[in-house]
């Protein structure tokens, strides 16, 4: 992987497989990680940092991307989470790209890792198989993860998800003694966590 031009003609005289910086992108749409929207973004700030890279390219993903956008129907996940008519969408489930680049990571485990067994902050989410929120209060062991009550308004600790956090008094459903035990061990609807996250 690499943006040299000599480095990459080098390599390529030795048989070495050899890929710029847009393949990343291209990786990242490809494996699903990365949304249409968010890779328009990403290529336009590639290109203002270096706008020697191809222009051909640049405009070719750009076209692609631009109309997979408008024909993609996003799925609903919460229909007038918000109020009537603005829905929550699947796209919008699971860590954020703050949240993944304040973990330096693009794994959702990592992400998980991150913020919630070393900076220890609890985590409230949405499966929808279930249609409901959990919670995991990591701020004292053991560690619960609990159902919260589902309400439609504003709450301080976990945005729009639901008005109750992780501090109050609900239908436990595990317990562990490390938030590090989490990932490998909690099952929701029979489901191993990480496919639950990114559901």
């Amino acid at each position: 992987m690499t943006g040299d031009r000599r480095l990459r003609v080098a390599s390529s005289k030795d048989g070495v497989e050899v890929h710029g910086t847009i393949y990343i992108l291209d990786s990242l749409v490809d494996c699903g990680i990365l949304s249409y929207e968010a890779a328009i973004e990403k290529l336009t700030l590639l290109y203002k940092s270096n706008p020697r890279l191809p222009q051909d390219e640049k405009e070719k993903r750009l076209k692609l991307w631009t109309s997979m956008t408008n024909t993609i129907k996003r799925k609903i996940a919460i229909k007038d989470f918000r109020g009537p008519g603005q829905h929550v969408y699947e796209d919008e489930l699971g860590f954020s790209d703050r949240d993944l680049q304040e973990a330096r990571t693009l794994v959702p485990r990592e992400a998980f890792r991150y913020h919630v067994e070393e900076i220890g902050l609890n985590l409230a989410f949405y499966y929808p198989k279930t249609d409901t929120f959990y919670g995991i209060h990591t701020e004292s062991l053991p560690v619960r993860v609990k159902i919260l009550p589902r309400h439609r308004e504003w709450s301080d600790f976990v945005g729009w998800q639901c008005e109750n956090d992780t501090h109050d008094e609900s239908e436990v459903i595990a317990v562990f003694n490390s938030a590090s035990e989490i990932w490998d061990n909690l099952r929701i609807d029979d489901k191993p966590f990480e496919e639950v996250l990114r559901s």
